[in-house]
């Protein structure tokens, strides 16, 4: 479980009255019930729409029969009066079976950078996979970015 905090600008309630209590959404696996959700955060605006959005790294996650193939998942901001939006990183082709013991979410970061091919200013997600196997060598490695 995550616990968000919306921040508040009276010193009397530091910490506001409003409260994202997060699990991540899809169901767990009765045999795999601990995904270390929040082992990594960050935050960053990824819709440039002006409000703060979450990266949240779940290394432990099971996917399918792969135990630790890990995920990423980015809570959009903005006013907290429901459900909010929320993307799934996948560490490589969807198309492409999960890799066990990958780890895939325990780090991440979030960087705005400019794309001098398009003139424009792009959102990149970073997420570390420090178990990912690369030409069968088993805890090689592996970072990528995701642009938004």
């Amino acid at each position: 479980m995550l616990y968000l905090y919306r921040g508040s600008t009276n010193p009397a309630f530091p910490f506001g009255s409003q409260v994202l209590d997060f699990a991540a959404p899809e169901p767990f696996d009765p045999g795999h019930t601990h995904d270390h959700l929040g082992w990594a955060l960050a935050a960053g605006d990824v819709n440039q729409d002006g409000s703060i959005d979450f990266f949240v790294g779940a290394p432990a996650r099971k996917i399918g029969s792969a135990v630790h193939a890990g995920k990423v998942y980015v809570i959009f901001g903005g006013p907290w009066s429901g459900g909010h939006p929320i993307i799934k990183l996948a560490e490589q082709d969807p198309s492409m079976p999960a890799q066990a013991d990958s780890e895939f979410g325990i780090s991440v970061t979030g960087v705005r950078a400019f794309d001098p091919a398009t003139g424009q200013y792009h959102f990149h997600v970073i997420a570390g996979a420090s178990g990912a196997m690369i030409n069968n060598k088993a805890g090689a490695g592996r970072v990528t970015v995701h642009k938004f």
